[in-house]
């Protein structure tokens, strides 16, 4: 993630960049990367909240605003502070949320329509490289537990067949 925000800020020149995702049973968005400042002030955001990235969660709609000092969504952090303009797409598999990508930029009126349909583009490639690692992550497991599974068959098999071997001794010296 770290990487991702780096390069769409650095390719778009924007102000800042970050992946927020969501934590359904917590009712909360966390924040996975943002470029430039370690010390965010909102790094972990409640739905619910007043808050561009909250409504984007919650309403799977892309969150355009010109002007943040016009918006009553707008989240004010004190480490991002030439903050005028900010567009969250929502990350979305399928009908399902899975978290949110905002950007910034230091002017007004910085984000076109075209501009929310790249970022929209952009936060789909995310979404992809989220899933197929979670899958990569599920696969792993799954092998885990097939070799675990062939493990106990065999070793059931040995304790059987070792057992069996025993009665048919104790049959045979009787």
């Amino acid at each position: 993630f770290n990487r991702v925000v780096e390069l769409i800020q650095g390719a778009f020149g924007y102000y800042h960049v970050q992946i927020f995702l969501l934590e359904k049973d917590a009712h909360q968005l966390i924040m996975g990367a943002g470029s430039g400042s370690e010390n965010i002030q909102h790094r972990l955001i409640e739905l619910g909240t007043s808050s561009l990235n909250s409504v984007a969660a919650q309403t799977g709609k892309i969150q355009l605003v010109s002007d943040v000092r016009e918006s009553t969504n707008f989240l004010f952090d004190n480490q991002l502070t030439e903050t005028r303009s900010e567009l969250v797409v929502p990350l979305r598999v399928g009908d399902r949320i899975i978290g949110t990508l905002d950007v910034h930029a230091s002017r007004i009126n910085a984000f076109t329509k075209e501009d929310s349909l790249v970022i929209q583009s952009l936060g789909d490639q995310i979404v992809v490289a989220i899933e197929n690692a979670r899958l990569y992550d599920q696969s792993k497991d799954i092998a885990v537990l097939e070799e675990r599974n062939r493990l106990a068959r065999e070793l059931h098999d040995s304790v059987t067949q070792s057992l069996y071997s025993l009665v048919l001794f104790t049959e045979g010296w009787k």
